[in-house]
């Protein structure tokens, strides 16, 4: 399995314990390439198996190496399956990870850690993670056989304000032809403003939008009066929420890890999304002006917005994140037919802004190069010592738990319910993959003949006779492998 490496350096996961259910976690090894931030930022990991030798001609160390190496706590031997279940229908449980060379604990003491932890509520995390100062940013997306290339002939200039932003999404500007400048999370609108850029990006990052809500909802304002193009992902999405009015509310699990989908609202699309947050917005407190574009359709939670006439939407997922193949990521035409002018206050000279159409190239570019954008405005999407007490949250390849069942004879997929977490003494998160066939649904196979045949499972009843309805016999079905994806604490 790959994506654990950018997993635990994703600082979205700041404060957290991730669980991986996949069996192979570390078959291919880590390098310096794959990390999306300098250091582990996740307190600890949750897995089945300790972790292989790796296998890649990448890899540069072994995982448990980078772990000891970086004060990491892993731990494995644990029943990551079943415990993903019960984050699914319990929530995230606060954790606490420990080790000692001589296994002497102070069980006592660890559990009190783990009752202790605040949670995410109110913590400030993106304060956390974010850089101590401004940069530039150049590094495009890792292709073959060079690696990491520099944009050296940028067309627009992108003001990245970081609460806790992944390398690859800076990446995924710069390839778009962006010059990035990243800021931090305490960056003002005059900051931002005095770069003069033709668009700013509000990044993903940990914690409740609501306290990181305090110093960055007044620079959002800012910006927005100055009629520039916005766009946000994750927590940027929340941020962008809570600007224009809106609110965010605590989920039980969270969403984490891949295969989300995700309802287009204008054009019933359904897009596959890899998603990280505990929070989300309220879709009903939106006010007048701002428009709902997606939707989850694990439980119908708000997914994206944007402002009616004018250059500016979010979605929560992570565009550049995309579990689908990056062939079948297609340009999209521009999400906004808008003309006219925009006049903002906030520039500092009270004059009205130049037309919109000057600033729709670089929103057309950006939306039709990042990987799912869509329609109205909304970004298509679609990854040791004591852990200290946090949230445990899920996070890998599974999403959500989704179970396959059958009725009138028609097979239907229904959606899957997933765990998501903190870290630490705190709380846990999990990413699964569907579960076996459950006893007594139905399946159809083909007969010797061709012809689609329905009879139950094994174990189904009396009228599981093990010949098909023109009498011939056919082999009885094989009970599906174990749920396959990954956890989080």
């Amino acid at each position: 399995m790959t994506g654990y490496q950018e997993i635990l350096t994703d600082p979205s996961y700041a404060g957290q314990v991730v669980t991986f259910t996949f069996p192979h976690v570390g078959n291919v090894g880590v390098n310096p390439e794959d990390a999306e931030s300098a250091d582990p930022v996740a307190e600890g990991m949750v897995v089945k198996w300790d972790p292989t030798e790796p296998s890649n001609w990448r890899a540069t160390e072994r995982l448990s190496d980078w772990l000891t190496r970086h004060g990491r706590v892993a731990i494995g031997g644990v029943d990551t399956r079943r415990l993903t279940r019960a984050i699914r229908r319990q929530g995230a449980p606060h954790a606490a990870l420990a080790h000692d060379a001589e296994g002497n604990f102070d069980t006592d003491a660890l559990v009190a850690a783990a009752r202790g932890f605040a949670g995410l509520e109110g913590m400030d995390l993106a304060r956390k993670v974010t850089c101590a100062q401004s940069y530039r940013w150049d590094e495009m997306r890792w292709a073959w056989p060079g690696g990491y290339a520099r944009q050296t002939a940028p067309r627009y200039k992108v003001v990245a304000i970081d609460y806790g932003a992944k390398r690859n999404i800076l990446r995924c500007l710069a390839s778009a032809g962006c010059a990035v400048t990243v800021l931090p999370a305490t960056a003002t609108a005059e900051d931002v403003l005095a770069h003069k850029p033709d668009g700013v990006f509000l990044s993903n990052g940990p914690g409740d939008p609501a306290a990181t809500g305090e110093y960055a909802v007044p620079m959002i304002r800012g910006v927005l009066d100055a009629g520039l193009p916005m766009f946000g992902i994750c927590l940027g999405h929340q941020m962008l929420a809570l600007a224009v009015g809106a609110r965010t509310v605590k989920m039980n699990h969270g969403h984490h890890g891949a295969n989300h989908p995700v309802k287009e609202i204008s054009t019933g699309k359904v897009e596959i999304t890899s998603m990280n947050h505990g929070f989300a917005v309220d879709g009903q407190s939106l006010p007048e002006g701002v428009v709902e574009t997606h939707v989850s359709l694990f439980d119908g939670s708000n997914c994206g917005l944007r402002l009616e006439g004018r250059p500016v939407f979010s979605v929560q997922h992570h565009p550049e994140a995309s579990p689908r193949p990056a062939g079948q990521l297609l340009p999209v035409r521009a999400l906004h037919r808008l003309d006219g002018r925009l006049t903002g206050a906030g520039t500092g000279t009270g004059a009205a802004t130049p037309p919109l159409s000057s600033c729709l190239p670089f929103v057309n570019h950006l939306f039709a190069f990042w990987p799912g954008c869509g329609r109205e405005g909304t970004a298509r999407h679609g990854h040791s010592g004591v852990a200290p007490a946090g949230s445990a949250a899920g996070s890998g390849r599974g999403g959500t738990h989704a179970a396959r069942t059958r009725s009138g004879g028609a097979r239907h997929r229904q959606p899957r319910r997933h765990a998501a977490g903190a870290a630490g003494a705190g709380r846990l998160r999990c990413h699964a993959r569907p579960h076996p066939h459950r006893r007594g649904a139905g399946r159809r196979r083909r007969s010797a003949g061709g012809a689609r045949t329905q009879f139950p499972q094994p174990n189904a009843g009396p009228a599981d006779t093990g010949r098909n309805a023109a009498g011939a016999r056919r082999h009885r079905p094989r009970a599906l492998a174990a749920p396959r994806g990954a956890a989080g604490l």
